[in-house]
């Protein structure tokens, strides 16, 4: 329960030994609990520097950007990162995903909506996958029956979630 103390153990083990990613990517995960997305996008950054076959690098630098806004530079990283996600088909997803929502962002709906497919078609029970889709899609006005059957299948997957209910 102690995110920032622990986060600065780990910076304090990497100033020791910036050569084992695991304390890299720890540290980008608690970069994010903590949502410090100006030390994820710097983190992530050192990361892929050093070791840039790490598909998760470029996941955190990606999700850093996205909430920063720079979604074309958060489209970028994943394009590159993607081709580095060996066998871990729920991560993939989450390219996907992170694509789908930059997409969206920038009003690339086409783009958005294949983006939105290859991760469900990966990933068919992931409900956050669905309701983020079901409620861009909604906004839009478009795929009505499409947006409701997924919201409808992420509260049944995720019960009593308010973001979901309220898609």
């Amino acid at each position: 329960g102690k995110s920032t103390e622990a986060r600065e153990s780990f910076r304090k083990a990497i100033s020791l030994d910036k050569t084992r990613f695991p304390l890299w990517q720890q540290l980008m995960v608690l970069d994010e609990m903590l949502n410090d997305f100006t030390s994820l996008e710097s983190d992530s950054r050192q990361a892929i520097e050093l070791f840039p076959a790490e598909a998760y690098s470029y996941l955190f630098n990606a999700s850093a950007l996205y909430q920063k806004k720079d979604y074309k530079s958060a489209i970028e990283t994943l394009i590159i990162g993607k081709d580095y996600v060996a066998g871990e088909k729920k991560l993939l997803a989450q390219f996907y995903s992170l694509l789908g929502d930059c997409y969206n962002s920038i009003k690339e709906n086409k783009l958005s909506d294949e983006n939105y497919e290859k991760a469900l078609n990966i990933d068919t029970e992931n409900a956050n996958i669905m309701n983020n889709w079901a409620y861009y899609l909604s906004l839009r006005k478009e795929q009505l029956h499409k947006a409701e059957k997924m919201g409808r299948k992420a509260n049944q997957i995720v019960q009593d979630n308010a973001s979901y209910e309220d898609t």
